[in-house]
Formats: C-alpha cells, structure tokens, sequence
C-alpha cells in the first residue's frame, strides 16, 4: 500500500486537539464561562478539526485522570489556557504531566502568555505560546503541527507564536485584530452550557443580583475598550482598540440561548459594552429581556 504525504498530513489532521482550562479547587470558587477557548474550539471546528474541551477545578485526582486520558488519547497537541493567578499552579502540573510521559506539544494561550511569553517558554515542558487573539493564530499553529516535519520556519511566519530556536526564545509580532468577529462564534456544544446559567444571582458578582428568580446567561457582543484605566489589561492587550459583533449576531445569539436553554437574563461581559452607544441601545431595544453590564461613569 502506498501512502501519500498527503494521505498523512490527512491523518493527523484528524487527531483530537484538547483546549484545557485549569482553575483552582479553592473552596467556594465559581466557574465562569471559558469564552476564550470556546471560541477557539469554534475556529478550529470549522477548519475540520475535532476538539476536546476541558474546564473543571483541578482537584489532584481529576488533575491524574485528565492527564492519563490525554496521554492515552494522544492529541494532536493540548491548548492550555492561562490567566495570572491561581490557575498557574494546576496548568504547570497538568504541563509537567504530560510531558513527564511522552511528548504531546502542549501550548499556552491567554493572557499570561501574552503578557509573558519569555517568561512561559522559561518552562521546560511548554513548547509554544500563542500571544493576542487565538482564533487565527491556532488554527494555522494547528495546519503546522498536522503536517509535521522542521516547524521552525513556518513558525517564524505565524504571528502572535512564541517558540524556540537554536536555544533562544523566539518571540513573533502580536497579530492583527480581528475585525470580523461575526466569522467566529463560541463552541457551545462542546461544553456543557447549563453549568453556567445562573440561577437568582450573576456568576462572578452581585452585579446581577437584581436580575432575581431569572435564569441568566452570560454573552460577550465586543472586544476591547478605548479607555485609559491605568489599572486595566486593555492598554496592553487590544491596544484601546474596539471592535464588535453585529447587532443582528448578537440578537440571534441571544435568541438561540433562549430557544436551546430557556434562558430569561442576560448579563453582558464586554470590556464596554456602551463603547458604540447607538449599537449597545440598537441591541437592548429589540434584546426584549432583562440586562445587566458594567458601564463607565462618563
């Protein structure tokens, strides 16, 4: 039987890509919804490839048994997502895991890495850092490491990638912003949704408190802020630059959270929701439901 490079690059191109998002097993700690990696399992999926999504607290027994199923399963690679603080702790186990018992890429992403890419690659077991929005960047990551063969080139042409090379930490440009951001929309069905409905309170805070006996959905309609809050990651990450879903994305999104789960509540996440106040008020005029969001006091 012959086999083609393409017949192979086929073949791994059809290997399951696990994206894991780590949170602490601190008593009382709330999930809330992993919007991050839900929009890259969405942008991977619709390149053909099969995702498995993975956000749980990180207890020591679920930590083994995660990583004993990934170790069986063999990824194509595994996307972990990592934000400064306590979830540190469970992605650096679960990095040194599986590195600890062969040699399954693994990938970090988030606003660590972005934040901190040479510091993440000072990691023995962390291959490569994804910097900035994802969606783009880890779908062509992903066509990379199907294909196998030397990486390095290839790499250096992936903006937002950080890798080694020759012993030095390669570090590539941020990418662009994603300015259609209606091409991309959250894996929901990779995820158990009804885990983050909310029932009589906001999950994060009381900020949705008043939205009682509702059963409330969180949904992010924009990215960015244009704002100079010292103490924000806007600055840093979009650059004080806003970019937005459609009103008409929004409505029906809104709509099949309502259809699908009986939603009755919205909270918005956005950076600044009333950033484009004509749109955020277009939105709320035909949303037809409850809301909540943050605002800026000017």
């Amino acid at each position: 039987m012959i086999h083609s490079p393409a017949a192979a690059s086929m073949a791994k191109r059809e290997r399951t890509i696990y994206l894991v998002k780590p949170e602490t097993d601190r008593e009382n700690y709330v999930l809330a919804p992993p919007l991050g990696i839900l929009y890259l399992a969405g942008a991977l999926e619709k390149k053909g490839y099969r995702v498995r999504l993975i956000h749980e607290r990180f207890t020591a027994a679920y930590e083994k048994r995660l990583a004993d199923e990934i170790i069986a399963a063999d990824p194509l690679f595994v996307g972990i997502s990592t934000f400064t603080g306590p979830s540190l702790l469970p992605s650096l186990r679960l990095t040194r895991k599986l590195k600890g018992a062969g040699n399954i890429p693994v990938v970090w992403g988030g606003l660590h890495s972005t934040m901190l890419p040479e510091q993440t690659l000072m990691e023995p077991g962390i291959d490569l850092a994804v910097r900035g929005e994802g969606e783009e960047t880890i779908v062509r990551l992903a066509d990379v490491i199907a294909a196998g063969g030397d990486r390095q080139e290839k790499l250096a042409a992936i903006p937002g990638v950080a890798y080694r090379c020759q012993g030095r930490i390669r570090v590539n440009p941020l990418p662009p912003f994603i300015r259609d951001l209606d091409a991309y929309a959250p894996a929901w069905h990779l995820l158990g949704s009804e885990r983050y409905l909310a029932e009589g309170k906001y999950i994060y805070t009381a900020l949705g408190s008043k939205l009682s006996e509702l059963k409330i959905a969180t949904v992010m309609t924009s990215r960015g802020c244009p704002g100079r809050c010292g103490y924000c990651y806007n600055q840093f990450i979009n650059k004080r630059t806003f970019r937005a879903h459609s009103v008409a994305y929004v409505i029906e999104h809104v709509r099949q959270l309502q259809k699908e789960h009986g939603v009755t509540g919205i909270v918005f996440e956005d950076d600044c929701f009333f950033t484009d106040r004509e749109r955020a008020l277009d939105i709320l005029r035909r949303l037809g439901l409850p809301w909540a969001s943050s605002i800026r006091a000017d």
